[in-house]
């Protein structure tokens, strides 16, 4: 995958970043829909309506660079049980061969049926200023394809953290992430 620079420019005047330079957060932005195919996937055992982001982690070993062919790897990290529901983490990473340039950790919490609900409503949202709409128009550009791309899509095994054994996807006695039994 390469990186475009103009819809670097773009977001970053959006964003107030230095025009040229390749943000930090923008290869979050560009890996974008390989996150949302993976996440749509039918392997995939949560339901992608209902999922909240929570945070990122980002950390940059190398600066990016435009004009230079990076293999894109997007992984599902396992999941945890909290309060709220099901967390899990989408790993991504920027490479040059072995080599990670630039690599992230989204959080991503899935409610779950029966799990408490928070005890505090969030706050009203307020109309897009002018910059957020301006920011809302930046779109994610499809890239030219590297000559030997990788796109390494991967889950691994989600495990019910409920007893007795009862998936907390479906509500089903039993599944393929919970069981043998049945399939979503």
């Amino acid at each position: 995958m390469f990186i475009d620079r103009e819809w670097v420019r773009q977001y970053n005047a959006v964003c107030g970043f230095k025009e040229d330079e390749i943000s930090l957060t923008a290869p979050q932005v560009v890996a974008s829909p390989l996150h949302m195919y993976l996440l749509s996937r039918p392997e995939h055992p949560m339901p992608m309506l209902g999922m909240v982001h929570l945070h990122n982690s980002i950390e940059c070993a190398k600066p990016l660079e435009y004009g230079v062919p990076y293999d894109v790897l997007v992984t599902v990290g396992d999941t945890r049980s909290i309060s709220l529901g099901l967390e899990f983490d989408v790993h991504t990473q920027f490479l040059i061969g072995e080599e990670v340039h630039w690599s992230s950790v989204m959080t991503i919490l899935c409610r779950v049926k029966g799990m408490p609900k928070p005890l505090t409503k969030p706050a009203p949202v307020e109309p897009l200023s002018a910059l957020g709409a301006q920011y809302a128009a930046v779109k994610v550009l499809k890239t030219r394809a590297a000559s030997t791309p990788r796109f390494q899509m991967t889950t691994t095994r989600f495990t019910c953290m409920r007893k007795p054994r009862k998936c907390l996807v479906s509500s089903r006695p039993s599944c393929t992430v919970c069981g043998p039994q049945q399939k979503h």
